[in-house]
Formats: structure tokens, C-alpha cells, sequence
């Protein structure tokens, strides 16, 4: 939306949602109101990635809008994540009519959402702006690395709620201490964001970067489902997270840097805010899918050893146990250390996905680092997103303006 009312004013209204909505989850007193506030939090915070300023009139800029585009993603995303929290929090049984048909809703959409980007990138003669622009779709570059993105915010941001959950639950610490323990996987994911950019300070190495970052990221999977039970020591769990934590910054890195070089100067804001989007969306999808294979194990292993409305307070808030006998927080504990390798079993096979995905970036002769911050030269221009190894421009004819 940048590319059509200027990213000064779309800045300026992303931080008054970001803020309002930050003051909104900060005075939630339930969990309804805090996810509500927390998406649109996330949502706003996107806005901040669109860079590009245009001055339209006011008409003419409603009419570029990709409205339908943006109901039909919004629809495809929310309502997947929607069904797949509350099917697995046992909100609604799977096979009830609500999840079925946000399920059905949500396929819907994201089918006509698709068709709709490809009927605009074919379609001559059009004002409307798409989302997801053809050449984008098409771009064999691109759609790797944000096949990539969405792997790794399926990793990440799961990883940022179910570690500090196991520390709570299995190891019986206090929420501050969990957060705590966490900071390796943080600082590593930092330092690895920085290293992704000195890498290609010269040269352009994204792609080789984005492919190791997956590796790092499958290894440090692998040693986190090693811990498997509430007797395991912990503490080589930190040189996991240090492993987990540098490929996940390489590979946010990476991702930022690649599609800047490989996405036309025209479609940068679009690429860049579906690769923030595919980060979040991901992690959404993450989250849910843990809930759900802790809240299964909860149903399986303890229906017969705990009463029902202990189960169903389980469902609500998995680390409030204090209030149980010690012989079932015991149980309840040896049931999510089960669900974390479980969760570490799936996001190994998630990032094995991602590396094969992380092959199609590969290219002979990527496009060139820009010489200079800032300022880039002609050739450089003519070479991004246009190389005929990674773009099918003979399919896309771009539209006149």
C-alpha cells in the first residue's frame, strides 16, 4: 500500500496501530482479548516494511488498491490459524460445523487469491496494483527464499513459546527465569542476522548463506528432540540454542538481503512485506500446530488419571500446575516433555523441507552487490529479478503505466 499512498503516511498510521494495539494486549484480562490484540499488533507492525512513495490522487489511489487481493489473504490466513488454535485447544471438536467451515473458507480463499494475482498479471489493462505481482509468483528465486521465511518463522517463533513453556513445566521454573534461559537462542539469532549481511558485504553469498542457515537450523533441531524426558540434563540444551539460534538469524538475513537484489525496484515493497507476512503467518501456523500435539498427548495420557476439569484447565494454560498433587505434576510433566520432542520431531522434518526449498536459490551468476550504500548502478538494476535462470519473464507481460 506504500507503492499507492506513500510510505510517510503508511508509516506514521503503522505506528499508531502498532502502539494502540501494544496498549491493547498490555490491558487484555483474557486470552480472547489478548489474541485479538496480538494479531493486530502483528498486522500493523507489516506496514513498517513497505518503502516505496508514490503522490496519487485520492481516487486514483483507490482505485490501484488490491482490495479483493487483501480480503481474500486475510480470510485464507486468519481463518487457517482460527480453526487450528481452537480445534486444538478442544474448543471445538474437529469434525464441528465452525471448524469445518473456516477450514473450507480458508482453502477457498487462498485458491481464489492465487487466481486472482494471476488473472491481474495477465490482465492488460488494469489499475489495480496486486499483492503478490506474476513475475513475483513466477520468480523462481523469490518463492524459494520465501518458502524459506515461512519454514523459518514456523521454527522460530514456536520455538519462542514452547522452550520457556518446558522450562516452566518440566523444570519447574518461574516464568522471569524461562524467559531467561531463552536469551541464548536470542543472541545467537541476532549476531546471525548481522553475520548474514557481512557475508555478502562484498560478494554476493545469500544464497549459500540461506542454504547453510537451513542446516544449522536442522542440526539444532535434532539436539533439542535429544531432550526427552524431565531427567535430562539441561544444560547443553543452551549450546543447542546457540546452534538453532545462528541459523535462524543467517537465514532471516539472508532472506532480507536476497530479495532486495533479486526483486524488481517496482515490486520491492511487495516482496519485502510477503516475506515479513510468510515469517509471521508461519510462526502463527507453528504455534498452533504445538498446541495441538500437546493438547492430544494431555487427552491420550492423563483422561484416565486426572479429572475432566483439570484436563480442560490444562488445555486453557498448560504451566498452570502448581495447584496439583505432586504425583500428577510429575505426570503432567513427563506428558510435555513427550509433546516438546514431538514438537522437535516435526520441525525437523520442517526444516529438512526448508534446505531442499533453499536449493532453488542457487544461482551461477547471482545478481551483484550493490557497489555502494544506497547507489546502485545500471547494470546492477538491469540484472535484478531479470536473470533469465530465475525469472519466467517470457510468461509476464508487464503491464504499461
Amino acid at each position: 500500500m506504500s507503492d499507492i499512498y506513500g510510505r510517510r503516511q503508511l508509516l506514521c498510521v503503522a505506528w499508531v496501530l502498532f502502539s494502540a494495539f501494544s496498549a491493547g494486549c498490555g490491558l487484555s484480562k483474557s486470552m480472547a482479548s489478548l489474541s485479538c490484540s496480538r494479531w493486530r499488533h502483528l498486522n500493523s507492525g507489516q506496514l513498517e516494511m513497505d518503502l516505496l512513495d508514490q503522490r496519487l490522487s485520492p481516487w486514483d489511489a483507490i482505485r490501484k488498491v488490491d482490495l479483493l487481493g487483501n480480503v481474500l489473504i486475510l480470510c485464507a490466513t486468519t481463518l487457517m490459524v482460527f480453526a487450528l488454535q481452537e480445534a486444538g485447544a478442544f474448543a471445538y471438536t474437529w469434525n464441528s460445523p465452525v471448524i469445518v467451515l473456516t477450514l473450507s473458507i480458508a482453502g477457498l480463499s487462498s485458491v481464489m487469491f492465487i487466481t486472482w494475482e494471476v488473472f491481474l498479471g495477465i490482465k492488460r489493462i488494469t489499475k489495480v496494483e496486486p499483492i503478490l505481482p506474476l513475475r513475483l509468483i513466477t520468480h523462481r528465486v523469490y518463492m524459494g527464499t520465501l518458502v524459506c521465511t515461512l519454514f523459518t518463522g514456523f521454527t522460530y517463533l514456536s520455538l519462542l513459546i514452547i522452550i520457556p513453556e518446558r522450562f516452566q513445566i518440566v523444570n519447574a521454573e518461574n516464568a522471569l527465569w524461562s524467559g531467561i534461559h531463552l536469551l541464548p537462542m536470542l543472541g545467537a539469532t541476532a549476531f546471525g542476522s548481522f553475520l548474514a549481511g557481512a557475508l555478502s558485504s562484498k560478494r554476493n553469498n545469500t544464497s549459500i548463506t540461506l542454504i547453510a542457515s537451513l542446516c544449522l537450523q536442522l542440526i539444532g533441531t535434532g539436539l533439542l528432540s535429544t531432550l526427552s524426558n524431565v531427567t535430562t540434563e539441561i544444560k547443553a540444551q543452551y549450546g543447542y540454542q546457540v546452534i538453532l539460534g545462528l541459523g535462524i538469524g543467517l537465514s532471516l538475513g539472508a532472506a532480507t538481503i536476497l530479495v532486495s537484489l533479486q526483486a524488481r525496484h517496482v515490486d520491492l515493497a511487495v516482496a519485502q512485506g510477503a516475506i515479513a507476512q510468510a515469517r509471521v503467518f508461519g510462526g502463527a501456523v507453528g504455534i498452533a500446530i504445538c498446541s495441538i500435539i500437546l493438547n492430544t498427548k494431555i487427552e491420550d495420557q492423563l483422561a484416565g488419571a486426572m479429572d475432566p476439569d483439570e484436563i480442560e484447565a490444562l488445555h486453557r494454560s498448560p504451566t498452570n500446575t502448581s495447584y496439583l498433587p505432586q504425583e500428577q505434576q510429575q505426570l503432567v510433566r513427563r506428558v510435555y516433555a513427550s509433546a516438546f520432542t514431538s514438537d522437535m520431531i516435526l520441525m525437523i522434518g520442517v526444516c529438512a523441507a526448508g534446505i531442499i526449498c533453499s536449493l532453488l536459490t542457487f544461482e551461477r551468476r547471482p545478481p551483484p552487490m550493490p557497489s555502494a550504500p544506497g547507489q546502485t548502478s545500471k547494470d546492477e538494476m538491469a540484472s535484478r529479478g531479470q536473470s533469465s535462470e530465475t525469472e519466467l519473464d517470457e510468461l509476464v507481460d508487464v503491464r504499461p503505466s
